[in-house]
């Protein structure tokens, strides 16, 4: 179900969201478990209301992306997509653990932090098929690294872009950003028009940035399998 050791209630609760069984969502925490939204404490029967308007009454897509663990807890982000064409919505599920039980959780919208500016702007490039923008982005020999196979240089990556991104209208929705000693460690779900037989619904990617005098280095992209 998903390629994190998560603690067994956590994994108990994930695997129900993703079946829409809310009875055994609610059997998975504690029966005391306070359920926070937007600052309102739910016990009871309205913890498990909560839950059923949040999941709502049609089909829903529940797919983890990345999952923290912090002092006394664990922060599961997860896609939540309804319907067969809805937009994918990033949320953060909170769960403050006492030996390992669920005493407290919270379910809040997944809040981005800045991205750096050329990695913004490769963003919005490619979401506007700018072609022009999105290797402007790029140092002269930069090297792009696409599912191991690599593009070095501009002329290596104009082609690329022109095949592979532009030529596939690919869209990159974030779901979550790190920076890691500099590098910036980019999550996202990407549609787009290319050939997706075989591929999860929906398609995570991570984008692995390194940055030099505010242009692109090096661009790894790689599938997301610790979700599967």
């Amino acid at each position: 179900m998903s390629g994190w050791s998560l603690p067994s209630r956590v994994d108990r609760f994930l695997r129900a969201a993703q079946v829409t069984d809310v009875d055994r969502m609610v059997s998975a925490m504690e029966s005391d478990c306070i359920l926070v939204d937007a600052g309102r404490e739910l016990r009871g029967d309205e913890r498990a209301a909560w839950l059923r308007d949040f999941l709502g009454r049609g089909a829903v897509q529940i797919r983890p992306v990345s999952c923290r663990r912090e002092k006394g807890g664990v922060v599961l982000t997860v896609l939540v997509r309804r319907g067969e064409l809805g937009e994918s919505i990033a949320f953060d599920w909170i769960f403050h653990l006492e030996d390992e039980r669920i005493r407290r959780a919270l379910i809040e919208l997944h809040q981005l932090s800045a991205l750096p500016l050329p990695v913004d702007t490769f963003v919005r490039a490619t979401n506007s098929g700018n072609l022009e923008l999105l290797l402007d982005t790029f140092v002269d020999d930069a090297l792009v690294n696409d599912q191991l196979c690599d593009h070095w240089g501009k002329e290596a990556i104009r082609e690329w872009v022109i095949r592979d991104v532009v030529g596939e209208q690919l869209a990159i929705h974030v779901v979550s950003n790190v920076d890691h000693y500099g590098h910036c460690i980019l999550t996202a779900h990407v549609d787009g028009n290319c050939d997706r037989r075989g591929l999860p619904e929906p398609l995570v990617l991570v984008f692995y940035f390194s940055m030099h005098r505010d242009k692109i280095a090096q661009l790894i992209i790689l599938r997301n399998l610790s979700g599967t």
